[in-house]
């Protein structure tokens, strides 16, 4: 991918604490789908190119790769991304490895690992397969399971959405939320949407579109 392979190098070359030379390498990122798409790639080739950049991304620029490259993708390429993601996932994943992500340890490579499954899976709508981006995790968080409760609700499942939301409270993880701002909680607001999902119905959707990203502001 040229220039933004250069990246690692020029980004510890320069002060970037304000951010603006990884935004520029992002938005480059970004503007790479027109460009892959008039481009002669079999799908699976974009695949595998795909798969060593989400893996290998530790200043984030490759974040919206995936999302960015969706449609150059198609769905070849991005069943043969996942496939090589889950061997990947399966393989890193031992027992051991199991046990210490489960006491609550952050882990990169899983994370890079997970973050990629999702955006396929919200990318083809296939909740199933968002909520076993999961694995791994510890999904008592309220965000994951905020998170998961919204894609639940896409595919018109609240029960299964409030489910995951009952097995998680944020008032046990107080750290993570701003409690002066709670109507703006992420945890309060899928919880809305789900009792809103399961009064409507399965055929109604109560979410709004797009759906705003939610985000967990942690305190200092």
């Amino acid at each position: 991918m040229g220039v933004l392979d250069l990246h690692p190098s020029i980004l510890e070359s320069v002060d970037d604490s304000s951010g603006r030379v990884g935004t520029v390498f992002r938005t480059a990122c970004d503007d790479l789908g027109p460009l892959a798409q008039s481009a002669p790639i079999e799908p699976d080739a974009l695949a595998a190119t795909v798969f060593e950049k989400v893996t290998n991304n530790s200043n984030g620029i490759y974040d919206g790769l995936i999302v960015s490259l969706d449609a150059a993708l198609g769905r070849k390429g991005r069943a043969t991304l996942r496939g090589l993601l889950l061997q990947q996932r399966q393989q890193y994943l031992t027992q051991d490895k199991r046990a210490a992500i489960a006491a609550g340890r952050y882990d990169f490579t899983l994370s890079c690992l997970s973050l990629a499954l999702r955006d396929i899976a919200r990318s083809e709508g296939d909740a199933d397969a968002f909520i076993d981006s999961y694995q791994g995790c510890d999904l008592t968080n309220p965000r994951f399971a905020s998170e998961i409760a919204l894609q639940l609700l896409r595919s018109g499942r609240a029960e299964e959405a409030l489910a995951y939301l009952d097995r998680a409270s944020p008032f046990d993880r107080k750290p993570l939320f701003r409690t002066d701002r709670m109507d703006k909680c992420p945890y309060r607001r899928a919880r809305r949407f789900a009792a809103r999902q399961r009064s409507a119905g399965p055929t109604t959707s109560v979410l709004p579109s797009p759906v705003e990203p939610i985000s967990f502001a942690r305190l200092p």
